[in-house]
C-alpha cells in the first residue's frame, strides 16, 4: 500500500530529519509510508467504535467499569465455590451420587432430611453449640447417608475452612468420601492431612495406612514412611504392627513379617498402646 507524499502530509505524517522513517504526531514512527497508512486506517476503525471527545471518554469509562465488574464477580464466584481440597490432577469423578444407606424413599431418608433441616437451623444461630465445624461435618454425614456426594464434599470443605490444622475429622471424612467416589489422589491428600492435623490419634494413621496399602501398593516408600510415623508416635502399637505384618506378607517379605510377629509375642501386652484413640474436635 503506497501513500503519496502529499496525502501523507495532509494526514499528519512527516519525514523524520534523523532517519528516513516517517513519523506521526504523537510519537509513532514507521519505516515506510505503507506501515504508517495501515496504522492510520486501524486507528480510524478504533475511533469509529469509540467516538472522540466527551462521548469517547464516557464510552471508555463505561467499558472499563464493566470489565472490572465482570472480573470482580468472577473472582467472588470462584472464591465462593472453591473447595479447600480441589479434586487433584489425574482424578476423574464420573458421578457425585451413589447409593446411600438412607436413600430409600422411606423413613430413613426422611429422618436424614429432617436432621439436615435441624442442622441448617443450627448454623443460623450464632450462639449454637456445637461449633459450626461440627455442624458442617454432621451435615456432610447426613448427605453421605443420602448418597449426595457433592453436598457432602461442599460441607466438609466448609468445615476445613474453619479448622484445617488442628482437627482431622473433616479431612478424614473427606478422604473416605473421595475414596468412595474413586478420586484416589484426592483421597490420599485428605488422609495425609488428617494425620498431620492430629497425629496423636491412631485411627487416622490406620486409615491412611489401609488406604495406601489398598490403592497405592507399589508406593513402598510412602507405605513404609507411614508405618514409621505411626510406630514412632505410639511406640509400635499392636494394631499398626498387625497391619504391617499383613502388608509384609502381601509383598513377599515373609521373613520380616515372621520376625515382627515374634517381637509382638515377646513384648508385654500393654506395650505400644496408643495414649488416646478418641476423635475430638479442638
Amino acid at each position: 500500500m503506497k501513500l503519496p507524499e502529499a496525502q501523507a502530509s495532509s494526514w499528519g505524517i512527516r519525514p523524520s530529519k534523523a532517519s528516513p522513517r516517517r513519523e506521526i504526531s504523537g510519537g509513532f514512527a514507521f519505516e515506510n509510508l505503507s506501515d504508517a497508512a495501515r496504522f492510520l486506517v486501524a486507528r480510524k476503525m478504533v475511533y469509529t467504535f469509540l467516538p472522540m471527545e466527551n462521548s469517547n471518554k464516557n464510552v471508555r469509562i463505561g467499558i472499563i467499569v464493566t470489565i472490572i465488574a465482570i472480573i470482580g464477580l468472577g473472582l467472588w464466584y470462584y472464591s465462593q465455590n472453591q473447595n479447600p481440597l480441589p479434586v487433584q490432577s489425574g482424578d476423574s469423578i464420573e458421578s457425585w451420587n451413589f447409593q446411600g444407606s438412607y436413600n430409600d424413599d422411606g423413613p430413613n431418608e426422611q429422618k436424614a432430611r429432617d436432621e439436615i433441616a435441624r442442622l441448617e437451623e443450627g448454623l443460623k444461630d450464632a450462639e449454637t453449640e456445637p461449633t459450626d465445624y461440627a455442624l458442617y461435618v454432621s451435615l456432610a454425614n447426613q448427605y453421605t447417608l443420602l448418597g449426595d456426594g457433592k453436598a457432602a464434599y461442599e460441607n466438609l470443605g466448609r468445615a476445613v475452612e474453619i479448622d484445617s490444622e488442628k482437627t482431622g475429622m473433616a479431612w478424614h471424612n473427606m478422604g473416605a468420601l473421595m475414596e468412595r467416589l474413586g478420586a484416589f489422589e484426592t483421597a490420599r491428600v485428605a488422609y495425609g492431612k488428617a494425620v498431620a492435623a492430629q497425629p496423636h490419634l491412631d485411627i487416622y494413621h490406620l486409615a491412611n495406612l489401609e488406604f495406601l496399602m489398598k490403592h497405592f501398593p507399589d508406593d513402598v516408600e510412602a507405605i513404609e514412611d507411614a508405618f514409621d510415623a505411626s510406630e514412632k508416635q505410639f511406640n509400635a502399637p499392636a494394631p499398626t504392627l498387625q497391619l504391617k505384618i499383613q502388608w509384609l506378607e502381601s509383598v513377599g517379605r515373609a521373613d520380616e513379617a515372621e520376625n515382627l510377629r515374634g517381637q509382638m509375642k515377646a513384648a508385654p501386652e500393654t506395650s505400644g498402646e496408643p495414649e488416646s484413640n478418641v476423635i475430638t474436635v479442638e
